[in-house]
């Protein structure tokens, strides 16, 4: 049996390999600019909303950057004294909390001097080395994230410029697309830029919400850094299903050192919490607007993490979301690979 392969086959081989290569080499811009779509998607639907009012684009976009950018100054302003205190208090109590911790573990067996207590101890003495550099540490660690200044403020100038081109991403696939291919994808990346933008603002809305919850019942129950627990809780529900678990137990070693029935008070509070959102508000986001089971989120995350860090890890869900979108138009046969 003899197999013909044309040269415009393996033409078309040769290509779509070094496409492949190209997108693994500029694998970090391409995460970037999925970064700056996500937060240009959140955004665009208030400018569309001005412009529908007669605001021009532009005049509506600044007003949404001016009006996000003062709330951003105010809650600093208000926020940045007592969080300073409060950081600067905790890394310099950590590594006596730290020590407590340690010894704590010996009742249930765990010896300090054992492979699973000096693991322990090293994973908290690199904790303390982080802290040890204060409050000076936080801006470092910030600019680290999003790979430093110029990096960030090429992010901002991105995501301004998609939300200020009506339908930019969308000409630029027309562009991009063959045309038996291009309203089945400019048709996906409407519905894309819809769950996007939902699941963004969203997930704003949530932060906001766990961090003022937390803070107000971490301060009626008189746990110690109330508001950096808060702000911590705040931040980690970017990470779907693990992160409130986890600041739910930084809360509650933290209580633990004060008194052993305020922790007992504060992960009661902390499972209330949980029931509230992952009863009423996770599913709403996640299943309702996205579509997505606990398990696919989950497995999302990992993968997000393992292939683009931090900011993959963010982006993690609605690219999920997207993905699940297009298997189920494939399915359907809307769709072809």
């Amino acid at each position: 049996m003899t197999i013909d392969i044309s040269i415009r086959t393996i033409l078309r081989v040769c290509f779509v390999l070094v496409a492949l290569l190209f997108l693994f080499f500029i694998r970090d811009l391409l995460v970037f600019l999925l970064f700056a779509i996500v937060l240009a998607s959140g955004i665009a639907p208030l400018v569309t909303w001005f412009e529908r009012g007669g605001v021009p684009r532009l005049v509506g976009l600044l007003i949404v950057v001016l009006v996000a950018v003062s709330a951003l100054g105010l809650f600093v302003r208000a926020v940045a004294p007592p969080l300073l205190q409060e950081f600067e208090d905790f890394a310099k109590n950590f590594p006596a909390y730290a020590q407590l911790f340690v010894t704590g573990l010996e009742p249930i067996g765990i010896a300090p001097e054992g492979v699973i207590g000096q693991g322990v101890s090293q994973a908290l003495e690199r904790v303390a080395g982080l802290l040890g550099g204060g409050i000076l540490a936080l801006p470092a660690f910030t600019f680290q994230i999003f790979g430093g200044v110029f990096t960030t403020i090429s992010l901002l100038l991105v995501t301004f410029y998609l939300a200020l081109e009506r339908d930019g991403v969308e000409k630029l696939l027309r562009l991009l697309i063959p045309g038996r291919e291009e309203s089945y994808v400019v048709d996906l990346w409407r519905r894309a830029q819809r769950m996007i933008g939902i699941w963004a603002r969203g997930q704003v809305l949530l932060m906001v919400f766990i961090g003022i919850i937390t803070y107000l019942g971490l301060t009626v129950l008189g746990v110690r850094y109330a508001l950096l627990l808060a702000i911590f809780a705040a931040m980690l529900e970017i990470v779907p299903i693990v992160g409130p678990v986890v600041s739910g137990a930084a809360a509650v070693l933290v209580a633990i050192f004060q008194a052993p029935a305020l922790a007992v008070l504060v992960l009661l509070f902390y499972i209330l919490l949980q029931q509230i959102e992952g009863n009423l508000i996770v599913p709403m986001l996640y299943r309702r607007v996205l579509g997505l089971h606990p398990v696919i989120v989950i497995f999302a995350f990992l993968i997000g993490v393992r292939l683009g860090g931090i900011i993959g890890m963010i982006l993690a869900v609605p690219l999920a979301a997207v993905a699940m979108e297009f298997l189920g138009d494939f399915s359907k046969g809307k769709a072809r690979i």
